[in-house]
C-alpha cells in the first residue's frame, strides 16, 4: 500500500493507522455521506470506476474530499483498488458562495420596483423581473 504525504491531514488518520487498517479513514466520514461512499465502493467491487465526494470530520473542521476509485488488475490475476483522494473544500466553499450570491440577486431583482432584464452575449433575453413584465 502506498500512502501519500497529505493523506494524514486530509483523511483524519495517520499513515500508520492506514497501514494497520485500510478502512481507518472511513471512521471520520460524516454519517449522511456513508451511503454514497458505499455505493461507489460497490461499483468498484463490480469492476466499475467510481467518483464520489463526501465530508470528513476532523478535530477542528469538516473537509470535503473527492475520491476516485478504480480496480487495477495485477499480473497474477489478483486485483488492487486504486484510490485517489483530493481536498475539494475550497471548491465547495466557492460553490456555496455563488449559490448565496445568486439567491441574493434573485431576491433583489424579483422585488425591485424597477424593470430589470438580462441578456446573453447574442442579445437574447435570459431574464426579466416581474416589474418589467408589468411595464
Amino acid at each position: 500500500m502506498f500512502v501519500g504525504e497529505c493523506a494524514e491531514g486530509m483523511l483524519a488518520c495517520t499513515e500508520a493507522e492506514l497501514r494497520a487498517d485500510a478502512s481507518a479513514w472511513m471512521r471520520s466520514i460524516v454519517a449522511e455521506d456513508l451511503p454514497k461512499l458505499y455505493e461507489a465502493m460497490t461499483a468498484v467491487v463490480a469492476g466499475q470506476p467510481a467518483d464520489v465526494t463526501f465530508r470528513i470530520r476532523r478535530q477542528e473542521d469538516l473537509r470535503w474530499v473527492r475520491a476516485r476509485l478504480a480496480v487495477s488488475p495485477q499480473v497474477d490475476e489478483s486485483a488492487c483498488v486504486i484510490a485517489l483522494f483530493g481536498d475539494v473544500s475550497r471548491l465547495k466553499g466557492s460553490e456555496a458562495a455563488i449559490r448565496t450570491s445568486e439567491e441574493r440577486f434573485r431576491l433583489l431583482a424579483s422585488s425591485a420596483p424597477i424593470g430589470i432584464f438580462m441578456s446573453d452575449a447574442r442579445g437574447h433575453v435570459v431574464y426579466v423581473n416581474p416589474r418589467l413584465e408589468e411595464i
